[in-house]
Order: C-alpha cells, then structure tokens, then sequence
C-alpha cells in the first residue's frame, strides 16, 4: 500500500517537472530567438 501511494506522488513530481521544463524551455528558445536576431541586426 505504501509502495503504491509512494509510486502516485513520484509520478506524479516528474508529470509537474516535465511540465516545467517544457515551459522553460519554450521561453529560452523565445529568448534566444530574439537575442540573435537582435545580435545579427547590430553586427550588421
């Protein structure tokens, strides 16, 4: 019983980590997106 509420929570953290990580990530890629645009316009 314990082992199978213990599984619940575990998957549970790395369903939110995911989530997270997925949402971080789309906002680096926004980022640096943008960042080298505007790096590449200035070199110009």
């Amino acid at each position: 019983m314990f082992a199978n509420t213990f599984r619940g929570l575990y998957m549970r953290q790395i369903a939110l980590i995911q989530e997270y990580g997925g949402q971080i990530e789309l906002l680096y890629r926004r980022r640096y997106e943008r960042g080298g645009e505007k790096s590449y316009a200035t070199t110009r």
